[in-house]
């Protein structure tokens, strides 16, 4: 039943598939291949649609050529217990020339009485039919085949080349190599030979991709296992879906259950079999029918899901779905089952691909879909773009950090370095003027460039232009534009998309940015009083049992501090079936416990407890206030679907701050650990200079990276920051704002007029830091791969720091930008250097007094220790150490 249940559409349809004949060869066809499939060979990870099925493609190391192959099928050595389907698919437009030919290298591999398993290759269209079936077997072979099919046939259509494994989940697994994969293009004879992929395909209304992820698994929702326990207990679980998903009836939830039953076995041995609990199931607020529990182990359950449970109701679009136990056993029994929800559950969820909807008050979407899916795009700016360019770009990748809380994978590359697969495989988001980009004509744009202009009625010359339409390149992909005649129209569109919310008028895929208006920073605050209802929060109910969470933010302007009577009023009250002896709640801001409460009879009526605050408490920007809950019901049997368990926090709650003004808290001098203060005292970071090489697309790459993490920690209302290239920074910048600069030492000219206070300062033209200072002193190679990150205060304005992002190479640099990133390792980094080399990051050198220094050095002169042996045997280590150890 469960097995039936999981094959899809596609598989039913290519079972009843004809295999059409086509002359096989045992080699390629001599001459040149003007292969349309990107990434043919395998060697690169992209371009392959490898998440369709219920288990990834992988790319492996057993290849027929190069480094690496793919492998469709269950991961090697896996062992496979379940119906699965696993695929690889790439879309490509059969070309109108004189012949076409597909080729690939493959290899079927079973293992030991693999059952009704099948190994197939193929080519589907757009609608999810198949095509034709070049491959339809279930074989073993040690050696590699070969396969050449002439498919000029199907010219001028848009197919899939389409590998696919189905495992039954009976005996052993299979899979299928696959390697070097060719459609060879053939010209006439005196014709232009280069052909490439066509930049204009169909957009269907709906596009039906084949065996498009009908099967999601729990491991790709990043489930882990949930143990329930009797008499009573529930899990949540909550998901995305991509948004181009439009479900389609037939849903299924194939329940993974192992239930403990100690009362399953007698003495005898012989199974019991009488009911002993109910699991119920509800998806987004609808009930399925009950699962009734007995007897002991693993077990399975396939639930059809209706419509109505396929609709989400919260505001997020994000879809719910909890599981009840219920135990048969008298509350005080010694003997209650439990159940565990195994991770191998999964959801057969047929679906329609449709195009993404490009309406541009939907942002982040389609951009960014919050789902199990990893969503990426891809930054364009010009092949020489200005600071203007690069500043709309880093805008919106500020903007873009904080609307997906960092999820969102974004890169930025040039137009020259703008490669095919790129257009292909993720979504594009174009910054620079009409005049910077070539392929306008390729792009249905609302407002279409003509004469080096964007053509828009009643729009003014410095007005800033965001369009967005669906690629021309790949269906599934969308392309924003974000533009302007001038620089300043190029910024105000930059920021625009940066704060997210942008107002259209006759297209809903178009705006026209007319001016930003920059907020100013607050003067002369005296007072923060705020309720939770002002700072955005309605009262909020915690009713799960154990601990629960609800977090608060709330601003701090720069330059003041928290009066001695702050202090943080809250108003709650809670559920009288609570054990008191064991409920509770705790204040927390910023990490720094604040206060507690301990539950009693008379907290059930609405309470107000007040707690002071600290001033060490509180810092400018972000605050985050944590309520932390214990909710531990008075006896186990109240069954939790009588919502007995209950804390409910009233928005009348908030927080009383008289504030002063401080000179302290606008202080220069800042650890690594206090990162991103005090970028964050700016919420617009308007007061911020991104400092990049001019010719250095790695450092722009790693600044966008940079920006969007702090967009997101900022919490950036619109992004107001400034580039700058280092070998022409405006003095007013260079003045009045913090620096951040970004890349090798050796390409960023100003590097040498902060020799006297940086930390470790750089010689001219050196890429390693001058570490003489340090205590312990090590001879490194001239080509060692060294990242620094230096925290030191502005030789140009002491109210102003300089944080440096350096490396002696671009994974050097990377790996800097990664080190304040990565929450595994910006937790290390502390005091106003560290050197980082990989994960490995060491904070707080021990520095040396300029006395100290030169005492060491004359000891060390007068007794001759540095002798030409014992600097021969440093200097020999230092080769022989892939990463020198830096003290």
């Amino acid at each position: 039943m469960r097995r039936i249940l999981l094959l899809t559409v596609l598989i039913l349809t290519i079972l009843a598939a004809p295999l059409v004949s086509f002359a096989q060869e045992n080699s390629p066809a001599p001459g040149t291949c003007n292969n349309l499939l990107l990434n043919g060979d395998m060697e690169a990870d992209h371009s392959w649609q490898l998440s369709s099925g219920s288990i990834a493609a992988t790319y492996v190391s057993t290849a027929f050529s190069g480094q690496q192959a793919l492998l469709v099928g269950p991961p090697l050595d896996s062992v496979i217990e379940r119906n699965t389907l696993s695929t690889a698919w790439q879309a490509v437009r059969i070309p109108a020339t004189e012949k076409s030919t597909l080729s690939f290298w493959y290899r079927p591999a079973t293992e030991r009485n693999p059952g009704s398993d099948r190994q197939y290759i193929g080519l589907i269209d757009t609608q999810g039919q198949v095509v034709t079936l070049f491959v339809n077997t279930l074989a073993n072979k040690d050696a590699w085949q070969f396969f050449s099919a002439d498919v000029t046939r199907y010219a001028g259509r848009t197919l899939w080349v389409y590998f696919g494994v189905e495992n039954d989940g009976f005996g052993g697994s299979s899979r299928l190599f696959v390697d070097d994969v060719q459609l060879c293009a053939q010209v006439e004879s005196g014709a232009d030979t280069q052909v490439t992929i066509p930049s204009e395909l169909e957009v269907p209304a709906e596009v039906n991709l084949p065996g498009a992820g009908s099967i999601v698994t729990w491991e790709q929702f990043a489930f882990s296992e949930v143990l329930l326990q009797g008499p009573y207990d529930a899990g949540s679980y909550r998901f995305g879906l991509p948004a181009d998903w439009s479900l389609q009836p037939g849903a299924v939830l194939n329940l993974d259950i192992q239930l403990f039953n100690p009362l399953a076995t007698l003495s005898t041995g012989q199974v019991v079999n009488q009911p002993v609990g109910t699991l119920d199931v509800r998806m987004n607020g609808v009930s399925l029918p009950p699962i009734f529990l007995s007897g002991d182990g693993e077990q399975s359950f396939a639930l059809d899901l209706p419509d109505s449970a396929l609709i989400s109701y919260r505001s997020d679009g994000r879809h719910e779905l909890v599981v009840s136990l219920q135990s048969e056993q008298p509350c005080e029994s010694e003997t209650q089952i439990s159940l565990l929800v195994k991770p191998t559950t999964q959801m057969l969820l047929p679906h329609q691909m449709q195009a993404p909807v490009t309406d541009l008050r939907l942002l982040p979407r389609p951009l960014f879909q919050d789902s199990f899916v990893e969503d990426a795009a891809i930054l364009v700016v010009p092949t020489q773009p200005d600071p203007a360019d690069l500043q709309a770009a880093m805008a919106v990748a500020a903007g873009l950090g904080r609307m997906t809380k960092g999820a969102l994978n974004l890169s930025l590359v040039t137009a020259d370095l703008l490669s095919t697969e790129m257009q292909y495989s993720t979504h594009l988001i174009l910054v620079g003027s009409p005049a910077d980009f070539d392929m306008w004509e390729q792009l249905s744009l609302p407002a279409p460039v003509e004469n080096g202009r964007f053509q828009v009625t009643s729009s003014q010359p410095d007005d800033g232009i965001v369009q967005m339409v669906v690629s021309p390149w790949n269906p599934a992909k969308v392309v924003m534009v974000v533009g302007g005649a001038n620089d300043a129209a190029i910024i105000k569109a930059g920021q625009a998309v940066s704060s997210g919310i942008l107002r259209v008028g006759t297209f809903p895929n178009m705006a026209i940015v007319s001016d930003i208006q920059v907020a100013a920073l607050p003067e002369n605050v005296e007072l923060i009083d705020e309720s939770f209802d002002s700072l955005g929060y309605d009262t909020r109910e915690l009713n799960d049992k154990g601990i629960n969470y609800a977090n608060y933010t709330f601003k701090m302007p720069a330059g003041y501090v928290i009066g001695n009577d702050a202090y943080f009023e809250l108003f709650f009250n809670h559920s009288a079936l609570l054990n008191f002896e064991q409920s509770g709640l705790l204040i927390d801001i910023n990490g720094e416990q604040v206060g507690s409460v301990r539950f009693d009879q008379s907290s059930t009526s609405l309470t107000q407890v007040r707690f002071n605050i600290p001033r060490y408490a509180v810092h400018a920007g972000d605050n985050e206030l944590l309520v932390k809950a214990e909710l531990m019901p008075q006896d186990n049997c109240i069954n939790p679907n009588f919502e007995g368990i209950w804390l409910s926090l009233s928005s009348d709650s908030g927080l009383h701050m008289p504030l002063t003004a401080s000179e302290a808290e606008a202080r220069s001098s800042f650890d690594l650990s206090d990162y991103p203060t005090p970028f964050d005292y700016d919420f617009s970071l308007s007061n911020l200079t991104i400092v990049v090489p001019p010719d250095d697309v790695s450092a722009w790459q790693t600044a966008v990276q940079l920006i969007a993490d702090l967009g997101d920690r900022v919490d950036v209302p619109y992004a107001a920051v400034h580039v700058a290239f280092a070998d022409n920074i405006p003095e007013a910048e260079r003045n009045a704002n913090h620096l951040i600069l970004i890349g090798r030492p050796s390409q960023l000219d100003m590097i040498g007029e902060l020799t006297e206070v940086m930390p470790a300062p750089f010689a001219p033209g050196s890429d390693l830091a001058d570490e003489s200072n340090q205590r312990v002193k090590f001879r490194l190679p001239a080509d060692s791969e060294v990242g620094y990150l230096e925290f030191f205060p502005s030789p140009w304005n002491q109210n102003r720091v300089i944080l440096s992002v350096l490396g002696s190479s671009e994974s050097a640099v990377n790996w800097s930008a990664t080190a304040l990133i990565d929450p595994r390792l910006n937790g290390r980094l502390e005091g106003n250097l560290a050197v980082v080399q990989g994960e490995q990051i060491i904070s707080e050198l021990e520095q040396l007094t300029q006395t100290q220094t030169a005492s060491t050095l004359n000891t060390i002169d007068t007794n001759n220790t540095a002798t030409e042996q014992s600097t021969e045997v440093i200097e020999e280590t230092a080769k022989e150490t892939t990463a020198p150890v830096i003290p």
